[in-house]
């Protein structure tokens, strides 16, 4: 293992790490905001998203290169069935931005910057 990680692309890694604490700075500076909006908590999300993915890169770091060469085709297939599993059961286009107004807010459609129709 400890040679492995010697191994590692340094620069790679050091791009990386500064991609994503610029990303984070990103997303803290746009939530401060004075008035309290659904933005001003989404980094946290975010910084919870960042620790799931190293979880899943420390997994995939102790994996042999060989299982994942062999598991290639079966996630690619997996992945393919899944799509068309969505095709033929997906219920429509934009059907995912569907949700329940929050209280407070305007309902979907309604609401800031719609037009009434004519």
């Amino acid at each position: 293992m400890a040679a492995r990680i010697r191994e590692l692309d340094r620069p790679l890694l050091a791009v990386t790490l500064l991609l994503a604490a610029f990303g984070l700075a990103t997303l803290y500076s746009a939530g401060q905001t004075d008035v309290p909006t659904f933005v001003t908590t989404i980094w946290l999300k975010q910084v919870i998203w960042l620790g799931v993915a190293l979880v899943a890169v420390i997994l995939v770091f102790r994996v042999s290169p060989r299982l994942l060469e062999w598991a290639t085709p079966y996630v690619y297939l997996g992945s393919v069935v899944l799509l068309l599993l969505t095709l033929v059961f997906g219920t429509g286009t934009g059907a995912a931005r569907r949700r329940a107004a929050r209280p407070g807010s305007p309902s979907p459609g309604t609401g800031w910057g719609s037009r009434p129709s004519s």
